[in-house]
């Protein structure tokens, strides 16, 4: 009887210790979650109320005319565009180390999880006590210029320029940590051409007269 009685002690303190494993286990699993949806809203958020504002600055000093120029023929037809790839390139490059230093200037944030969250339930998501966690971000960027060419109607055509700006951002904390890739395409030049397509023009990414493409209606 006695060693019964063992066993069965026993066997509910491993069960007690298995529960507790699992539901440490959900809690951990439920606040990972939390913690990523958080830090990719707040950072999110951040990063693309600064990379707007940051390259809306930068694009007002610079005009349409400094990035492209055409190339008529004698009807007086639009066959070539040409780009100011150095220019481009030296926009791209001062826009990538302003939201660098931006984002950086961001030493550390604090992020609050509520207890809600961790349960998995949408209903009860945003209640309870809140947990408050320190991360520090840390941010890459790249940015590149593209070109694209439609038509709109009836002998016109509508040239746009766009920069894509890819910024990833690791939000790290001393318990946890989350990789956040935002990529925007930002509309920066649009004009319209009255014609046809062009025949050519020298590509963006290009460095010289020699990238040479042609554009295919």
């Amino acid at each position: 009887m006695l060693i019964y009685k063992r066993r069965k002690r026993r066997f509910f303190i491993l069960f007690f210790f298995v529960l507790l494993l699992i539901l440490l286990y959900f809690f951990m699993l439920q606040f990972k979650i939390a913690f990523n949806n958080i830090t990719k809203s707040k950072l999110y958020g951040l990063a693309l109320q600064n990379i707007n504002d940051i390259v809306n600055n930068k694009m007002s000093q610079i005009n349409y005319n400094d990035l492209i120029s055409y190339q008529k023929n004698d009807n007086d037809e639009i066959t070539m565009v040409n780009t100011n790839v150095v220019l481009m390139n030296s926009i791209s490059n001062d826009i990538s180390n302003e939201i660098i230093k931006k984002l950086d200037s961001f030493s550390f944030l604090y992020i609050e999880i509520p207890l809600g969250s961790i349960t998995g339930n949408d209903l009860f998501a945003s209640s309870g006590p809140k947990i408050k966690i320190k991360v520090i971000p840390i941010s890459e960027v790249k940015t590149e210029f593209k070109t694209d060419f439609y038509s709109t109607g009836i002998n016109q055509t509508k040239h746009k320029i766009f920069l894509n700006v890819y910024c990833n951002t690791e939000a790290l904390s001393k318990f946890m940590s989350n990789n956040i890739n935002i990529t925007l395409q930002i509309p920066i030049l649009e004009t319209v051409i009255i014609g046809g397509v062009p025949n050519t023009y020298y590509q963006i990414e290009g460095v010289g007269k020699d990238n040479l493409y042609q554009i295919i209606d």
